[in-house]
């Protein structure tokens, strides 16, 4: 009897131990997927959207929250279709129902989106208000919501829960609402309340680049990759804020340690070649694009990188190969107004395209919404200046002298101005134009000496002296400036040239002995001086 109860004892022993064994697999287990999805949710954070599908698509069919960060994941990608379908997996689960809601925005079905999200927060409860979170994550993060219903969601559950990383998502709404200095007040808070201290340095980081203090964003960026070294976002925008302040080999570095840091997709390749292209290594930003073309990836931005950079290098030929796609391609709502100026330039340099050319350049100041015009309007006026197209120059750079003041107008937009027409010998606007320079800057000696030659230029045989007085009022402007020297001589051959063809010898003389003052073996003045009679 007593043996029968020790071997029901051992027998019970063993059972609680194989129990105890299970509950420890399975909490291992468990952990392991709660392990598994944290990572996933932290590469999507990061932007490493193939490595959060990686992570999460093993869990995603038994766990509606790994289901919903893999949606996204997808939506981030642009593949709608299949995060339409993923997010169908839990139809009643409300942050599978915030992310349906997400696609439907996307579709621009912003009532039945608003909808949705209507009845998500309905599963709120005192007890568990996350679907005020997932409903204002859809607003802030898609278009076509009220971003003013998103914040209030945000401090309903901030009222439930404080949350540092939930503080960034109300700074990112805030961003939306283009309210910069709450969205940095909301980030700085979030890394105090134990919000991921990385990804907030970054979000302030992108606050100061839009404002454009580059040492700011630079300083964060920098902190943000300190304090997560596996964080690969604030090495692209390093990258992209030493771009902005010119430190190009810089650049390259930082956007090599993000590639090395990322998913290495197509899309993360594409960045890296934009980058060399904006840092002036534009056979690499060719070789990169090529790669990814030769690979099967096409992206239609890929032409613009491509055409910028052949342009950039003076091979039009396949600029405007490169471009052409582009603009067949790209959508048109998605063009910006540097598109429009690369494929004018382009076609500039086009003999019988000009006139396509300046459409082109109509179009992109058209959609530019800077207030001051003058920058693009000289970079047109020097795209034709540099196809050699002085007439095309000269009307756009009247333009610039006919624009509002500002102060990116300069003294030597009128030069130019003056200088196209003087080209092309439309005298009469070249004469205008160096009127108005004379007016805006009296004390300029090249005003001066310009309106002469103009004048000069419509007295080819030296007869009437139509330029002598203009001659007379630079010459004083000039004398003792070494860099005039070419100028003065020009000048005082001007007036001996028309002072010895009207029998004024006396003129001619005192002229044309100025004239061998400064350039002793002065043919003309030779010649005037051997002739006047004795």
């Amino acid at each position: 009897m007593k043996q029968n109860n020790h071997q029901k004892s051992t027998l019970k022993n063993y059972e609680m131990k194989k129990i105890t064994l299970l509950l420890i697999i399975i909490a291992s287990v468990f952990a392991a997927q709660a392990q598994d999805k944290e990572k996933g949710i932290s590469y999507y954070n990061y932007q490493k959207y193939q490595s959060a599908i990686q992570e999460l698509s093993p869990l995603s069919e038994k766990d509606d929250y790994a289901n919903y960060y893999l949606g996204l994941s997808y939506i981030d990608m642009e593949e709608f279709d299949k995060a339409k379908s993923i997010f169908k997996r839990f139809p009643e689960d409300p942050a599978n129902m915030a992310g349906q809601a997400r696609i439907l925005f996307l579709e621009e079905k912003d009532e039945e989106a608003k909808s949705m999200l209507e009845n998500v927060i309905r599963k709120a409860s005192r007890r568990d208000k996350r679907p005020y979170l997932y409903a204002a994550d859809a607003v802030t993060y898609t278009d076509g919501g009220d971003v003013n219903k998103a914040l209030e969601w945000y401090d309903y559950y901030l009222e439930w829960k404080k949350s540092g990383n939930v503080l960034i998502r109300k700074g990112d709404a805030y961003r939306k609402q283009m309210d910069g200095g709450k969205a940095m007040t909301a980030y700085q808070n979030a890394a105090e309340q134990g919000g991921d201290a990385s990804l907030s340095c970054y979000k302030q980081g992108n606050l100061w680049y839009a404002s454009k203090t580059y040492d700011s964003a630079l300083a964060n960026y920098n902190r943000a990759a300190a304090l997560d070294p596996n964080n690969p976002l604030p090495y692209y925008d390093l990258s992209m804020a030493y771009y902005r302040v010119n430190r190009y080999d810089e650049a390259k570095k930082q956007i090599e340690k993000y590639l090395a840091l990322s998913d290495k997709s197509p899309e993360d390749k594409m960045q890296y070649a934009n980058i060399l292209y904006l840092s002036q290594d534009y056979d690499g930003a060719i070789q990169k694009m090529n790669e990814l073309l030769n690979a099967g990836v096409e992206k239609t931005y890929m032409y613009r990188v491509l055409g910028y950079s052949y342009q950039e290098k003076g091979d039009s030929a396949n600029a405007l190969k490169n471009m052409d796609i582009f603009f067949k391609k790209h959508p048109q709502n998605k063009l910006i107004p540097q598109d429009y100026f690369t494929y004018g330039k382009i076609l500039a340099g086009i003999q019988g395209r000009e006139a396509e050319a300046g459409t082109y350049f109509e179009k992109g100041i058209a959609s530019d919404t800077a207030t001051d015009k003058v920058p693009i309007l000289r970079e047109v006026a020097d795209a034709y200046k540099s196809a050699g197209d002085y007439a095309n120059a000269a009307i756009w750079s009247e333009k610039i002298t006919n624009a509002p003041e500002s102060p990116s107008k300069e003294i030597l937009d009128y030069w130019w101005a003056g200088r196209s027409y003087y080209q092309v010998s439309n005298y009469t606007k070249a004469a205008e134009m160096y009127t108005k320079m004379v007016e805006r800057r009296p004390d300029e000696p090249s005003g001066h000496y310009w309106l002469a030659k103009v004048a000069a230029a419509q007295d080819p045989e030296y007869t009437t002296g139509a330029a002598n007085e203009l001659f007379k009022k630079y010459i004083p402007m000039a004398v003792g400036d070494s860099n005039k020297i070419d100028e003065l001589v020009n000048a005082y051959t001007y007036l001996a040239v028309v002072a010895y063809n009207q029998k004024n010898y006396s003129d001619a003389k005192l002229y044309s002995e100025k004239i061998i003052a400064l350039k002793p073996e002065n043919g003309t003045a030779k010649q005037i001086l051997a002739n006047i009679p004795k």
